[in-house]
Formats: C-alpha cells, structure tokens, sequence
C-alpha cells in the first residue's frame, strides 16, 4: 500500500513536470525585484570559473558567504550541473532531477537529454528518488541563484547522496563524458555546508570546528579530490561535513577536467545558541 501510493505520488510529480519552490516567501520573497535586491550584495570582480562551492545554509543567516561566490560567475554560461546533497530519504547512491524548477525569475530549465545520456551508464533509474528533492533546499536555493545570473542557462541538476569512491569518480567522469564539448560553457556547482556540530547534532556541547574545516577546504582547494574524501572517511567525519560525496564527484570533475586549484573566497561559521550548535560554510571558485 505504501510502496504503491508512493509510486503513485512519483507519477504525478514526473506527469507535472516542474519542481515547485518549497521556500518561497520564508527563506527568500516570491517577488522577482524583492527577490533580486535581497540575494544580490555589492559588485563582484568576475571570475572565469569552471567550479563554484558555495553554501545551502539559509539564505538569510549566509547571505554575504553566497555572494562570495555566486557574485562572481561570468554572463558566459550556458549550462549548469548543480550537485547537491540529500536531507531526506534518498534510496539509490545519486538521482537527477527530471523536472524544470520553478524560481521566482521564471523556469530553470532541466537538459532532459543529459538524463537520458547520463542513464546508460547506470542499470537502476537515476530518477527514481524524485521524492527526494520537493524540500532540498541545496538544489533549490542554487537554482534560484543560478536563474536570477543566468537567465538564459540550463540545468541539470544531481543530489549526491552516498557511495564508494570509485563509483563516485565513475560518475564524475561519466558527466564529464555528456557534457563533452560544452565544457567551456559549463559552470558546476557543488552546494554544500561545512561541519555541523553541537547539541542539536549529538555532541555534548559545541566547539569550533575550523581546524578540520580548514584542513578540508585546503585540499578542495588543491583539487585532491580522493585525499580530501579519504581524509573524512578514515576519521568517520566527526564533525559532519556534509559535501563529503558531493564534493568528491565535483573536485573529481575539475581534477579530470585539468585544474590545478581553487581559491577561497569565504568561510564562516553561524553559532545558534538555543541549540549551542555550529554550522560552518564556504564559498571557493575553480
């Protein structure tokens, strides 16, 4: 009964064809001019990247971090991979989003035919966790970002959810494969938090969490995809980083695609007190 009527829910989100906003009007104002003049901070000398990390933190608390990085894409994009995380149920390793999003700029489009490329390397449906992206907040406050500075782009947008590290840089290699000759018009974000620690997480109580974030961001930042993966895998990553797959997939990218390093644009943390609870953020371009 359950499995059908979640089945049943998938249909007719899929028949639909359109992610709607789910934070609309709390975390950023539905109207398109409010909108623009809430998430755009001061001029930003502009970047040729191929590669932006940038937070899902809420918008309102991480405001200037976002800015940090996505104040700075060039005009010059036409197509963009948005690699998110899951904060909810996600059954297969990684999904992409089948449908167009909604954002209060007007519909982001979604390159269905990257799917359909991306599909046959994999035997399970790559779009099966539909489910899972209604309220992820890591695809939608990207898109939003990406529709307001890019308006003629496109998307495909991925949650990454778990995985070995082969099959991870598997995927890595095999987007680099679909996206082929469009590369130098390809920007790829990886929106992602840092450490997540304190009472609300499970720890004691709270404590800073820069020495393992800065040890983290300086390998990102050296594009060594596998030392950065490897470093929170072999201490059981005790302060929760939540890019862990997201970024090994997206630091991969940038590896095969031939960079040699990133720069850091922004880092903080936002301290809540009720909760005594840490979250650090980042923004880093390639």
């Amino acid at each position: 009964g359950f499995r059908r009527a979640v089945d049943s829910l998938r249909r007719e989100i899929f028949g639909r064809g359109i992610r709607p906003m789910s934070h609309v009007g709390e975390v950023y104002p539905a109207d398109m001019e409010e909108c623009r003049g809430f998430l755009t901070g001061g001029e930003r000398e502009k970047r040729e990247m191929l590669g932006l990390m940038a937070p899902h933190m809420d918008i309102r608390v991480a405001k200037e971090t976002y800015w940090e990085a996505y104040g700075r894409i060039r005009a010059d994009k036409r197509l963009v991979i948005i690699l998110g995380v899951s904060h909810y149920w996600h059954e297969m390793p990684f999904s992409a989003l089948p449908l167009h999003m909604e954002t209060p700029f007007g519909l982001l489009h979604t390159r269905k035919d990257l799917i359909e490329k991306l599909q046959k390397f994999y035997n399970f449906d790559i779009t099966y966790d539909l489910l899972s992206y209604r309220q992820e907040h890591s695809i939608e406050f990207a898109s939003v970002y990406v529709k307001m500075l890019l308006p003629e782009a496109e998307a495909l947008a991925l949650i990454i959810s778990y995985g070995e590290k082969e099959f991870l840089k598997g995927l890595a290699e095999n987007l680099l494969r679909i996206v082929d000759r469009e590369l130098p018009h390809t920007l790829i974000i990886s929106s992602v938090d840092l450490s997540h620690v304190g009472r609300k997480f499970g720890d004691p109580e709270s404590y800073d969490p820069s020495f393992r974030d800065r040890e983290y961001l300086g390998l990102l930042q050296d594009i060594r995809a596998e030392d950065a993966f490897e470093l929170l895998k072999s201490t059981n990553n005790p302060t929760r980083i939540d890019g862990h797959y997201a970024n090994l997939v997206f630091s991969h990218m940038l590896r095969k695609a031939g960079l040699q390093k990133g720069e850091l644009f922004d880092y903080r943390a936002y301290y809540e007190e009720p909760t005594d609870s840490i979250v650090s953020y980042a923004s880093m371009g390639f």
